[in-house]
């Protein structure tokens, strides 16, 4: 089932006190399945490189609710969040590491 955005958020904060796995180092699975999506992509650098839609900004409170965020990072994997607006995001690695 595909989630709406803030379908999403909700599953997402549901993982901060029950979640379904370890989410360490598992950003883009836990954005996806935050909207209910299969996988199918290795990490946040191939998915931003295959994304249809690009939409950059450096005004993160610009950032509308529910949709992925995505960073550059050193390593090759970069990272994926799930936006919460005004700036915020929920993201993986919210209780452990």
């Amino acid at each position: 089932m595909v989630r709406s955005g803030e379908d999403a958020i909700k599953w997402g904060r549901s993982q901060i006190n029950n979640p379904d796995q370890d989410w360490y180092r598992l950003c883009l699975k836990f954005v996806r399945m935050s909207f209910g999506l299969p996988g199918g992509t290795p990490n946040a650098g191939v998915a931003w490189d295959n994304a249809k839609h690009k939409h950059r900004t450096s005004d993160a409170k610009s950032i509308p609710v529910g949709v992925p965020v995505f960073w550059e990072l050193p390593s090759v994997e970069d990272h994926v969040a799930l936006s919460t607006g005004n700036g915020m995001c929920l993201s993986n690695d919210f209780k452990r590491r």
